[in-house]
């Protein structure tokens, strides 16, 4: 057994995951969750799991109480994932290597290694909203880093006088207290912004076939994160929710 690890800005998840002869990608992780700061719920997997492996792109701190915290309770040294300039099955295009989130790309190789082939686009819908593509010929090629919709309210509620509001559903894009406007704003602001990129880069994707040629597929779409379930209902667009990626992508790692 391996346990992975995803500390992201906001929260930790973790992931246990187990191949066996026969299991698909998905199947292998067999039970999943969020840490707060307690390990203690993992004690049962304690003289089970034979590796750790984390993707962090939280503070210093935060990672180096996680390091302490997961070695003191299961006796491993966790290995820390980087960004590389290429993996089994992809090359990273990306100009500047050290100023990529590990997460952005350990969740490209997820996708790649859960979807074989064709053209993806990545969206990873958290503290901040990224949208990437990976070539069908196997590149990750960058995308768009937006606000999520947390940070868009701070933004709003921290720069302007006399606006208060706390993030809830949205009913309505036509608020009619401040309250409702502030969050309708930041909803349906972000889907407009999610789906004006995804079109964009998917005129790219066709205007390359185009110059080759051929006509191939449209990108399927996987988006993951703590917001994805609310964009996934708001959006016309065909997205296909796949929490695991970045799981996905430290078990191919830690196959290297």
């Amino acid at each position: 057994m391996k346990l992975l690890i995803d500390a992201g800005n906001t929260r930790v998840k973790w992931a246990i995951s187990e191949a066996r002869v026969g299991t698909t990608l998905e199947s292998s992780v067999i039970e999943s969750g969020v840490v707060d700061s307690d390990w203690s719920e993992l004690v049962d997997y304690v003289g089970k799991v034979e590796s750790v492996w984390l993707s962090c792109v939280a503070s210093e701190s935060v990672r180096d109480l996680i390091l302490s915290q997961v070695e003191d309770l299961f006796g491993l040294e966790p290995q820390v994932a980087t960004v590389s300039a290429g993996a089994p099955g992809m090359v990273n295009n990306y100009q500047d290597l050290g100023k990529l989130g590990v997460d952005r790309w350990v969740a490209a190789l997820g996708a790649r290694a859960l979807v074989n082939d064709g053209d993806l686009i990545v969206i990873d819908a958290g503290t901040a909203v990224t949208i990437d593509l990976v070539s069908a010929e196997n590149r990750f090629e960058g995308g768009v880093i937006l606000p999520g919709l947390a940070a868009m309210q701070d933004a709003l509620l921290g720069r302007t006088a006399g606006i208060q509001s706390q993030p809830s559903t949205v009913e309505s894009v036509i608020g009619t207290n401040t309250h409702d406007c502030v969050n309708s704003g930041a909803q349906f602001g972000l889907l407009g912004a999610i789906e004006r990129v995804v079109a964009e880069i998917v005129d790219v994707v066709q205007a390359r076939q185009s110059h080759r040629g051929f006509v191939g597929k449209v990108p399927r779409l996987l988006i993951m994160g703590g917001d994805a379930d609310r964009i996934v209902e708001g959006s016309a667009l065909d997205l296909e929710i796949q929490s695991h990626m970045i799981f996905y992508g430290l078990m191919l790692i830690s196959k290297l």
